[in-house]
């Protein structure tokens, strides 16, 4: 029988909607201080998401916000807690559906309805206080057909940070030789909106979804996957991540991501982070089809970062299961690059 901790370590009472946080400086969870939280009153989402049907949008959104929660058995000082009832009951249910190996049923993502999460992020260093807003629903690039043309849909923000989740193993062959296309496609709605005369350019994220199903991946992406130094960290449960003789200083360090001591989780996994983005790079420089997306890039003033990840860890056995709980690879690579980029 599952003890009242859950497998995340917490008791489970902190994601109800009864409990509160109390700070010096504000009221409850659910009693926001209009002056204080301008991002309560109008919700923007964090970063925006693109992704055809299929390439793993949902499972992405739940990996990301279950590595968001439990994050602070790694990260000294850092809290995270849902700013709404509705993400309050999505935690919980994403927490027991991994735990039991489920994967979500198609129709959450690619249906027209709008689920939004949103969550409060503190001592984040060196990104500080944050809310985390993200909203999981078809986007109007890769799933416009699904919508009327006067459908009543959330406006894109294309001055933000945008994800881009690309799904190799599930293209076609012809999308998976024109994927510089699928990018013009991105670039043509962000004029059309009228937002391309911006200070800033394109911010993109190219996010490879599904790392672990892509069979020709480099070794080294592959171990970076396999290696991954948080997934490893937060499996050892809470109380060997660390130990008073590891001799490892926990105190947010002052400089940036890059500080923090050799050892710690967190240094791996940073460092870890523009490696990954050069070998992809390298990877795909290294094909027709890489070498024109990244030309294209080039060519429309798209500032672009990779990642490689794995919602889940593993592959299906059978149906909606895993042969395991999900075990996330890399997932927070995306969400941290936005931030660098200016999100």
């Amino acid at each position: 029988m599952e003890n009242r901790m859950g497998c995340l370590g917490f008791p489970l009472s902190l994601f109800r909607p009864e409990h509160k946080e109390e700070s010096p400086h504000r009221g409850s969870e659910t009693d926001f201080p209009e002056e204080e939280h301008p991002m309560i009153e109008s919700p923007t989402p964090s970063v925006e998401i693109f992704a055809m049907p299929g390439h793993g949008r949902t499972s992405f959104l739940w990996a990301m916000l279950f590595q968001l929660r439990q994050l602070s058995r790694a990260w000294p000082s850092y809290l995270c807690w849902p700013l709404d009832e509705s993400t309050g009951k999505s935690l919980l249910d994403i927490h027991e559906r991994l735990r039991l190996g489920q994967l979500p049923e198609r129709s959450v993502s690619d249906g027209g309805s709008e689920r939004r999460y949103a969550l409060h992020l503190r001592n984040m260093n060196p990104w500080g206080e944050r809310y985390f807003i993200v909203c999981d629903t078809p986007d109007p690039v890769f799933t416009a057909s699904r919508f009327d043309a006067d459908s009543n849909r959330r406006p894109i923000d294309w001055n933000r940070p945008a994800l881009w989740l690309l799904s190799l193993s599930d293209l076609d062959e012809t999308r998976g030789r024109f994927l510089d296309l699928s990018l013009d496609e991105l670039v043509r709605a962000r004029r059309a909106s009228g937002e391309s005369a911006r200070e800033y350019p394109f911010r993109l994220i190219l996010v490879l979804t599904k790392g672990d199903t892509v069979t020709d991946l480099p070794p080294e992406l592959r171990c970076f996957l396999r290696e991954d130094p948080l997934a490893k960290a937060l499996a050892s449960g809470p109380d060997r991540l660390f130990r008073a003789d590891d001799g490892i200083d926990l105190s947010p360090p002052p400089d940036g991501p890059d500080s923090y001591p050799e050892g710690d989780p967190l240094n791996a996994y940073f460092s870890a982070r523009r490696r990954i983005d050069e070998a992809t790079r390298d990877w795909l420089s290294s094909n027709s089809a890489g070498r024109a997306l990244l030309g294209r890039a080039q060519d429309l003033n798209v500032e672009i970062r990779f990642s490689v990840v794995s919602a889940t860890g593993s592959g299906l056995i059978s149906g909606q299961r895993l042969a395991t709980a999900w075990s996330p690879r890399r997932v927070l690579d995306p969400y941290f690059w936005s931030l660098e980029l200016g999100g």
